[in-house]
């Protein structure tokens, strides 16, 4: 048997080539592999043409290499948007990095100041929360949610004014969207949607007496008309009589209209 010795075990590889790029080196082995480095981290190297690497030393090299990469990847998702170091970290681990790496690549984001979670939570409340006129309960909510310590959410100052102004806003926004819903309904859906927007119930609702346009009784009248005919068509096929009229006043009601509109419309409409 072949004795092996401690030399051999050390060589790892050798180098044969090294090339410059312009934002990598990259390093030709002897085995054929090569691998690439970020300029700043080749320079932790002292690497040439010839030189033979142990194992311990291309183990580093490799893991420099790996770490560049994950590196390069996390410039490119901060030059598209915000990220919280929890969020950072997730995108990480998907990517298959390990926890050195993770821990690594952290620490350099946070001294390049691309990390913070403070100034992130004052940009997401201050900028990106006004923008998608988010209320408070979703801002703390969105912040936990992006594992901002309890300690900066905590510190976060919502003025009351401030919500108003967006609850009404957005409640605006919702006056034009269920522009075609009975104003019963209306109402209830504006409240619904601000309440889930983030905005307490309280707000949500004087948002909405402010900002909501009733529609007018003869269009909600041909409305329900048209609903109650529908409604007709739908059960008569089955349905006769008192449960007749309870099915169509029960489809009406989900619909949004006025439960004495309803009655009205029914008894006008079916003749037992």
């Amino acid at each position: 048997m072949r004795c092996i010795t401690v030399s051999e075990k050390r060589i790892g590889d050798v180098v044969t080539n090294l090339k410059y790029k312009k934002n990598e080196v990259v390093i030709y082995f002897q085995s054929g592999n090569k691998v690439a480095l970020s300029p700043e981290t080749f320079t932790d190297f002292h690497l040439y043409a010839g030189k033979e690497v142990d194992n311990d030393e291309l183990s580093n090299i490799l893991h420099a290499s790996s770490e560049d990469r994950y590196y390069v990847y996390c410039l490119k998702l901060f030059g598209k948007d915000l990220y919280s170091e929890k969020e950072i970290q997730t995108k990480l681990f998907s990517k298959g990095a390990d926890e050195g790496i993770v821990i690594s690549v952290t620490k350099k984001l946070k001294d390049l100041g691309l990390i913070n979670d403070e100034a992130y939570a004052n940009t997401f409340v201050h900028d990106i929360a006004q923008l998608r006129l988010y209320g408070k309960n979703k801002i703390l909510y969105e912040l936990r949610s992006k594992g901002i310590s309890p300690n900066i959410v905590n510190s976060i100052e919502l003025g009351h004014e401030e919500e108003k102004e967006k609850a009404f806003r957005y409640a605006s926004i919702l006056n034009r969207k269920y522009v075609k819903s009975p104003s019963e309904k209306k109402a209830l859906q504006m409240i619904r949607s601000l309440i889930e927007r983030g905005f307490d119930e309280k707000v949500a609702e004087e948002a909405v007496e402010a900002c909501i346009s009733p529609m007018d009784e003869e269009s909600e009248k041909k409305l329900l008309d048209r609903y109650f005919e529908l409604a007709k068509s739908k059960y008569s096929r089955k349905y006769v009589g008192y449960q007749l009229k309870e099915k169509i006043y029960l489809d009406l009601r989900k619909k949004g209209f006025h439960s004495k509109a309803i009655k009205e419309t029914i008894e006008k409409g079916i003749e037992l």
